[in-house]
């Protein structure tokens, strides 16, 4: 990275920029229950019943650089997903259906982004409304918000160490 390019990412944080815009097409939609029925009185009255609300088509989300405490939240999760993801993105499909939850996880905690855990409603919607193409994206928005490329690359570094020296643990002759 240039000097340029590491000021610019540094006044972005110090400023809060905004680094990721993205909306979602809401596929499922909650039931809604009618009011209830006026009684003779209201009617009598001219009270008139309440508007049944129109469901919502589309949410629109927003990604911030991250807080403190919900970088190590993400960063806690993200070390649980396979190394090769990060080497080579396009295997990011094939891992999406085996870790479904921590991805969602990801997501709904860069789009919170406070110091509590994700709401199980907003982790319940990303669920029923995102698709595979969605979770990449919004994935590697997530990542970048909490600045994890540096990260990630001394993950796969440490990897590639292990896989270079194949240090065997033997209990018998007491090698280590």
């Amino acid at each position: 990275m240039t000097k340029n390019t590491i000021i610019s990412k540094a006044v972005d944080v110090l400023t809060a920029k905004e680094l990721y815009r993205f909306t979602i097409p809401v596929r499922y939609v909650e039931p809604v229950a009618a009011p209830p029925k006026l009684t003779r009185w209201e009617k009598l009255r001219g009270v008139k019943p309440e508007p049944i609300p129109e469901p919502e088509t589309e949410r629109s989300f927003e990604i911030w650089p991250a807080v403190v405490v919900n970088q190590y939240r993400i960063a806690g999760a993200a070390v649980t997903l396979p190394t090769d993801l990060f080497e080579d993105a396009t295997k990011m499909m094939a891992y999406i259906p085996e870790h479904l939850p921590t991805m969602i996880y990801i997501i709904a905690s860069a789009v919170q982004n406070n110091y509590l855990e994700p709401d199980p409603e907003l982790i319940k919607f990303f669920e029923r409304n995102l698709d595979n193409y969605d979770i990449e994206d919004i994935l590697a928005a997530s990542l970048q918000a909490v600045n994890m490329q540096s990260f990630m690359t001394s993950i796969v570094l440490m990897n590639g160490v292990a896989k270079i020296l194949k240090i065997k643990t033997s209990p018998d002759d007491g090698r280590e």
